[in-house]
């Protein structure tokens, strides 16, 4: 597995329409986590650090499929009853995350300033 930059990542996330970008977070996830040990602590500390990148992308929807896509990996690697899965999706950290995103990718996060700002 070929090493990526954080830089690389983020790059890809900007260009909206590359179809590889959730891939390269991926790659990304995992060389991050592969170097600290894989413990659940550093799959949390880097999938938030990776989710927030996307987020920062604006890439809303694409912050919860990612976050499920790693949750899933996590449960097939540990078992879906195991410590380190159950950690997983029940971190706040990434639970709020995921909460601003959807919020954000149902529109509902949005203030509706022309509703009350008419010029007046």
């Amino acid at each position: 597995m070929q090493d990526i930059s954080t830089e690389d990542v983020v790059d890809a996330l900007t260009d909206h329409e590359n179809g590889e970008a959730l891939d390269l977070v991926t790659q990304l996830y995992s060389n991050w986590s592969r170097e600290d040990g894989q413990t659940i602590e550093a799959r949390i500390k880097y999938a938030t650090r990776c989710a927030q990148m996307i987020y920062d992308s604006k890439r809303y929807e694409d912050v919860v499929t990612w976050l499920d896509t790693i949750a899933t990996k996590i449960s097939d690697e540990d078992g879906p009853d195991s410590e380190e899965y159950a950690a997983f999706v029940e971190d706040e950290g990434l639970e709020t995350l995921r909460m601003k995103a959807t919020d954000k990718a149902l529109g509902e996060d949005e203030e509706d300033d022309d509703d009350y700002n008419d010029g007046r």
